[in-house]
């Protein structure tokens, strides 16, 4: 059984866009550094755009991002200030900008997300609701101060069939996502985002947003999966493959906009929870971002 099987909310976070924000990975190194190289016709820049630094139990302790002139463009600090928690401090040109707060239960599934907002202020709450047997069935979502009302994404199961995510923006209805099985299977074959659109002169009403046709290889995992965006005539394919330990270790993503190619990605990881390399081009501009992952 593959490593997404043995998540019971797997079919959540391969085909929703809610962040179900595991714990972070421990990495046996002491210092990771991402270098990016960025070419342009004939012109060529390279330089070190990411560093991580690892605690003594290989957990994230501070990540750094720059640019292309060396120049740090922010920092993150993390701490874990008990078993259960992951705390975040985001600072931009020298001063706390965000800070987050994240708790997870025993199973390590998140069932809270703080965010404070240390320059403008305000609060963004997001709380986890899980059934007896681990699936998630209710995200609540709070901002403060806000005169706005609380928004929430309720989630219908059947065994471990995801059936329907709603999202309700108070008591309004704002979207759904309606899963579709072919029969005696488990992974769905269609998934339809709808979202409440207002046409002129007619009542708000639900369409369809976007739409993603997945496939699987004879294990039951998910190697391609088509996600057409209907609204912007926009299109995207993904595509998954595994090692033998039937971990996945190169992801591929090609975006279209008006039939035409805008970017294509290829990220290979070692099977491991690390990422190793990963190249994005962008035709129309001639431009090839390629970064490397040297984990020390």
């Amino acid at each position: 059984m593959s490593s997404e099987k043995k998540n019971p909310n797997y079919l959540v976070q391969e085909f929703s866009s809610i962040d179900l924000m595991p714990k972070n990975p421990k990495q046996n190194a002491k210092k990771l550094q991402v270098k990016t190289r960025m070419q342009r016709a004939e012109q060529q820049i390279e330089f070190v755009s990411e560093e991580v630094l690892y605690d003594e139990e290989g957990r994230s302790k501070v990540v750094r991002h720059f640019g292309p002139d060396n120049e740090l463009m922010e920092e993150y600090q993390h701490d874990y200030p008990a078993a259960n928690q992951h705390e975040v401090l985001n600072v931009q040109d020298g001063e706390e900008a965000g800070h987050w707060l994240i708790t997870y239960n025993e199973a390590g599934q998140i069932v809270q997300s703080v965010f404070s907002d240390l320059q403008e202020g305000g609060k963004d709450t997001d709380s986890y609701f899980y059934n007896e047997v681990g699936q998630l069935v209710k995200v609540v979502q709070e901002v403060f101060p806000s005169d706005e009302p609380t928004s929430y994404v309720l989630l219908d199961w059947e065994g471990e069939r995801l059936l329907k995510i709603t999202e309700l923006f108070g008591d309004e209805l704002e979207g759904e996502h309606r899963f579709e099985y072919a029969e005696g299977s488990n992974l769905p074959k269609k998934v339809a985002h709808y979202v409440m659109l207002e046409e002129e002169g007619e009542a708000p009403d639900l369409q369809m947003a976007d739409l993603q046709q997945p496939k699987y290889n004879e294990k039951g995992q998910l190697i391609y999966n088509e996600v057409e965006y209907l609204l912007t005539d926009s299109k995207i394919e993904l595509t998954q493959e595994y090692n033998e330990e039937e971990v996945a270790v190169r992801f591929t993503q090609k975006e279209y906009v008006e039939g035409e190619l805008f970017s294509d990605l290829e990220r290979v990881e070692d099977g491991k929870d690390r990422v190793v390399s990963e190249v994005t081009k962008i035709p129309a501009e001639e431009v090839t971002i390629e970064q490397i992952y040297d984990y020390i």
